[in-house]
Order: structure tokens, then sequence, then C-alpha cells
């Protein structure tokens, strides 16, 4: 049936293009293949593609080795089509059609990426096919970028998806108002941003053993009919009255198809389409969180009202709900496992840095949460069973603080059946069943990007043996904790004499109080002498825009250090270590900054403390010092000193992502859907 469809299919385009020759596209050669042991996506030479999932979704089984897109040897179902110009002007292209004044395609792959490279009447088409890796919050997902050169007219771009979860070749597609999942089996176009940032497609309403989803940003999403949608280039006309889901059709055939419809005025735009690989959720957990999220916001210019004729810096705003800024949305899930259990309420919480602040369900300010509120924003829902799922969209606003800044969102699920999860408005961490963090990147009004810096190290000295630490004062320490889980940068020592480096991978960061602990174990060989910590960052890294060019060897003089070999300069034994605040607001002489300082016992600090309250005037003290010789924390505070965590409470060592064990197998997701 298939093959009957693509003819006709092909039969309308020529109707529809003379010049266009389709069959010509068809490929004649190997594919080129990328794969993670999660997704795979085979480009043929004609740049027509195919997806299908490796492992997938690690906590659903039933999702493994299947089809994603419609194949049967041929790549030419899933095909990408541009609209150039507008009105009566406007010209249509089949991407690596065969026109008047086209260039052949060209397909290569490029490190981790497949480029497809065509032409026509001046214009330069490319497709960037990719997949996302381990720190993306899309992992298990394909990417497709779409990008055009050499005209000045409006270009828009359609990613046809001919979906096909398995051997089953037609979907139900599912959308969510933020709240509930509604089900679509009829053709129809949506144009609604709130709807179709993040929908999906399952082979089964009731209980779907396979999960398809579609990221991105597009302007419309068209669902139908692949015949229908399949003879037009571009625009769709949909006949509601056309299902999809079965036989009873014109054309005989159950088979589904989407469109995304792109702009490409802005630049190049980027589709996602997969699954969830849920590589990082704890197994020992019993909720699997996801989000759709920006990865950054950009600043543009508008009128100032307060001051007529003049402009002013915003976050462009990709929210069009009350305030907001943006929007994320949060898809969790209690999967079935040996100790999953029935919840009969969850408490779903978000948490932010300093720049963003959440709003209400209508994205309205609420005095309940601030900028950076210690307290965090939460929903509850009752009776979250095992294998079911939900879905909150939670609006955000952001503001600038003059200079780039990197802001964290930590998104928590907890079990609060016995009313306990809340304790003074903080989360009870005994009661957390799962947790997602996000990070996003908010440039400076220069529109620069957030950099890391290093304001102070201690302790100068370290002993040649045995296992040595080195504590840093950073700036950015969010950026810094989520680059190197990606592997984006890596720790090294260099010798200041023969430039020798040797890599460090046992790294903690504690982004609460920006502060580093690089751990040098007995694997770290270093001679005596002369050394200087320095962060490295990939070549990649630099490419993507993470790190300046100028700036892809990061170190300090502060970062300086020297092995010895004398038995004093054990630091093993040091009892607490402090943030110290010196210097003098808005003075030239003596600027504020902060140094970490080490001592050896409680005595030495309280000491120290007093010392400080005699010398140092109220404006200019601050101390901050974490008691390292004990896994528990105080929350003891004075005048002059706080307590900060102690490392047996900061987050895990940082090294190379590993992929976690095959989970067991479970009963697929149960969503509540009504059908529209």
């Amino acid at each position: 049936m298939k093959l009957t469809k693509r003819l006709l299919s092909l039969i309308l385009c020529l109707a529809m293009v003379l010049p266009m020759i389709p069959a010509e596209v068809f490929a004649a050669s190997e594919p080129l293949t990328l794969t993670d042991g999660y997704i795979t996506v085979n480009v043929a030479d004609n740049g027509g593609f195919r997806v299908a999932t490796a492992e997938g979704d690690i906590l659903r089984k039933s999702d493994n080795n299947k089809n994603l897109l419609y194949h049967n040897g041929k790549y030419d179902t899933s095909f990408v089509s541009f609209r150039v110009g507008t009105g009566s002007e406007a010209k249509e292209y089949l991407f690596g059609g065969k026109y008047r004044n086209s260039t052949d395609m060209q397909v290569s792959q490029q490190g981790d990426t497949i480029v497809a490279t065509w032409g026509v009447d001046g214009i330069t088409f490319t497709q960037t096919i990719a997949l996302e890796n381990e720190a993306s919050l899309q992992h298990g997902m394909v990417s497709v970028t779409l990008a055009a050169s050499g005209t000045t007219k409006q270009v828009q771009a359609r990613v046809l998806l001919d979906t096909c979860l398995g051997s089953q070749d037609y979907t139900y597609y599912q959308v969510n108002d933020g709240t509930l999942d509604f089900t679509m089996e009829s053709e129809q176009e949506i144009d609604d941003s709130s709807l179709i940032t993040a929908f999906y497609a399952v082979d089964d309403v009731a209980a779907p053993s396979v999960t398809a989803y579609m990221i991105g940003q597009p302007y419309k999403v068209a669902i139908g009919h692949w015949n229908n949608l399949a003879s037009s280039l571009f625009e769709f006309q949909p006949d509601t009255s056309m299902y999809f889901t079965n036989s009873i059709n014109d054309y005989q055939t159950a088979d589904s198809a989407c469109a995304l419809y792109y702009d490409l005025s802005e630049g190049a735009v980027t589709a996602y389409y997969g699954v969830y690989s849920n590589h990082t959720v704890d197994l020992s957990q019993s909720v699997a969180i996801n989000a759709v999220s920006p990865l950054r916001l950009n600043l543009v210019e508008v009128p100032d009202d307060a001051h007529p004729g003049e402009t002013k810096k915003v976050f462009e705003r990709l929210s069009d709900v009350g305030v907001a800024d943006f929007d994320i949305r949060v898809d969790f899930e209690n999967f079935e496992t040996d100790i999953a259990q029935d919840y009969s309420k969850v408490l779903l919480t978000v948490s932010t840095t300093s720049g963003l602040r959440p709003l209400n369900d209508s994205g309205q300010e609420s005095s309940n949460w601030d900028f950076g509120s210690a307290d965090p924003w939460y929903v509850s829902y009752n009776d979250f069973n095992i294998g079911e799922s939900r879905t909150k969209t939670v609006y955000l606003k952001a503001k600038s603080s003059g200079g780039a800044t990197y802001e964290r969102i930590t998104i928590g699920v907890y079990d609060d059946s016995t009313g306990e999860a809340l304790d003074g408005g903080q989360p009870v961490r005994n009661f957390l069943l799962g947790e997602k963090v996000i990070y996003l990147l908010l440039p400076g009004d220069d529109g620069n990007v957030p950099r890391i810096s290093f304001n102070s190290m201690t302790p100068k000295t370290i002993f040649n043996e045995g296992t040595r630490h080195l504590y840093l004062a950073v700036t950015n320490a969010a950026m810094l904790e989520d680059y190197l889980l990606s592997s984006a940068c890596q720790f090294k020592a260099v010798n200041v004499v023969n430039g020798t480096t040797v890599p460090i991978d046992n790294v903690t960061v504690n982004v609460a109080e920006n502060t580093v602990d690089v751990a040098l174990d007995d694997s770290v060989k270093l001679a005596l002498g002369a050394w200087q910590l320095r962060l490295d960052w990939t070549p990649n890294a630099v490419q993507q825009g993470f790190v300046e060019e100028a700036f892809k060897q990061q170190t300090s003089a502060e970062l300086q250090f020297t092995v010895s070999n004398d038995a004093k300069y054990r630091n093993d034994a040091y009892g607490v270590l402090a943030v110290v605040k010196y210097g003098v607001r808005s003075s030239h002489d003596d600027p504020i900054r902060y140094e970490l300082r080490a001592f050896k016992s409680e005595d030495d600090f309280k000491l120290f403390v007093q010392k400080r309250r005699r010398m140092t005037p109220p404006t200019s003290r601050t101390t901050k010092r974490s008691r390292w010789s004990s896994a528990a924390s105080s929350s003891r505070t004075s005048g002059t000193s706080s307590t900060i965590r102690s490392p047996a409470r900061w987050p895990a060592r940082l090294t190379t992502p590993r992929s976690p064990p095959r989970a067991s197998t479970r009963t697929p997701a149960r969503r509540r859907s009504p059908t529209v």
C-alpha cells in the first residue's frame, strides 16, 4: 500500500511542479548512519532519512529496535521542502529535487553530523542531522537543522515526517494544554505555540508501547493522512472528515504523517524527533522527569516608555502567556520498578536561581515567588499510580543583571502522601522521588555569553602523595558544573617549567556556594615544583560558542600552586574551610573581593573571626565556613559567619557520563487522554 501511495504522491507533485523529477533523487548508494545505542538515523544520498530506536527509552523495553519513521528500503516518504518568497511570486522546492537551475545533492558525514547541501536558483539549502549528546534535555532524539543562504527573500521550510511506530503505519497524535493530553485522529492544522512546542505520537492511546516526540519551535503543525500531506510540497488543506487511524477513508489505508512548518527569516532552525532516553534517571528512585526548555534567552531593543525617544534592552519573549518570558514543559512518569508504588499525593516543585522567577498558571507574578526565592514553586497531584504520567507547563520571567549569567532550574517530584513533603516551605529530601536540573543562559547587556572566572584557590602548597584537595572560589559555578558533566571542558594540572599536563577528573562543584573541590588522588602524579591549574575546553565547545576562542584554555595567577615533599603540607587535617570577604564597597584602593582560607581547627577559625570583629568595619565583614571533618551540616549563623554545606552533602564527583544499566521490563505508561 505504501508503494501505491508513493506513486500517487509523485504523480500529484509532478502535476504541480513540471520541472521536478522526484524519481531521480531516490537513494542509490548505502546511507550514512549515526547511532549512540539509544537512537539511530540513516541518511541517504537524496537527503532523505530514517529514524529508529536502538535501546530507546531505557525505562520502556517495548520500544527497543522500533521504527519511528516508515521505511521499506527507500528514503522518499519523509522529506523536506522549502518555499521562497511570498504571494504569487513564491516558489516551492523539494529538497534535492531536479530543476532547471538546481545543483546535485551533496551528502557527507562531518564528525558527528551528516550534512546534505543542495542549491537551486542561486539559493543554497543545508540540512544537518545529528544525535543529541548525553547532556542534552533531548538525549535520545535526532536533530534536523535547516538553513538557507543566497537570497534576501523570505524562506520557509516544511519537514514532513511519515510517522510509523514499530510496524504500525499510523499513530495517534497528542498535544498537551499544560494539564491534559488531547488525542487527534483526523486531519487538522495547529498554530498555537503553547501546544506545538512539544507534541508526540503514540501507537496506542490507552497503553502505548512506543512514544515518539516532536520538539521545536514551528509556527504551525499539520497532521493528516500521508497521501494528502505528501501530495503537496508546502501548504496543505486539511480534510477534517479524513481519519488516518483506520482504513475507512478514500485511500482505504490507516496511514499518518505530520508536517512541521518553520520560518528561516531569523536564521537556521532545528527540529527534534525521537524518544527521551532517560539515561540519567536514577533507577533507585521512582519518577522520571523530562523537560522542554530553551537553552538561552536573547536580548532585543524595544522603546522605553519611561524615556520617550529612547530604547532599552529586554529579553525576547518566547511565551505569550501573561508576562512570562518563556515556559518549560515538564513530563514526569511513575515508572515501574521493583520498588515502584502508587502515591496518593505528590508535589511537583520548581526552584530557580536569582535571575529567574516562577509565575502562576496565568503567567502573572505572585507574591509567593520572587527572583531566586528560597521557597520553590509547587503544584500537587492526587493518585499518581504506577505507569502513569503527568504533564505541566511552568511559566517563568527573567531579569537582566547587566552581565551575562547562567541560571539553574531544579525540578523535583516529592511524595506528599503523608503531607510532610514540605517543611517550612522547603522540600524534604527524604521524600524526593525524582529530580531534573536545567541550565539557562542569560546574555549580558553587551551580548556576551557568561564566563567562568577563578577568584581564589587554597592551599598554595600541597603534599606530593595521598589524596590532596585544591579548593577554588569561582563565578558561574552552575555553568561550570553543566559543562563538566557534558565533557565540554576538563581541569588539567600544568607544569610551569616544562609544560607537562596531567588531566584531573575528580571534581566537585558546589553551585550554591560557587566553590569547587579539585581532588588529586595517588593516580595524579605531580613532580615536585611549580604547577598551575587550567581549564581546557574542547574544540567542539569553542565551535558551538560555549566559550570564546581566546578563553579555550582558562587559568589565572590565583591557580598557581607548589608540590612539596614536606609532610607539613598534608591538607587532609583541615577542619574548616572559609570564604572570606575583604575590602570596602565602592573603594578603588581596597575593592570587594573573596578569598578561601583554610583553618586546622574550629578554635583557629573562631580566633580568626574574633580578630575580624575587632579589626574590620561591619560593612566589609563577611565569612562563610565549612566543617570538612563532619558529614553533618550546621545551620548556625552569627554576625560574621554562616555555615556552608560540608563536602559529604555536595553533589557527586563529576566524571564522564556513563550509561546506566538496562531497566527491567515494565508496563507501558498510561495517560489520561480525552479524545478531541
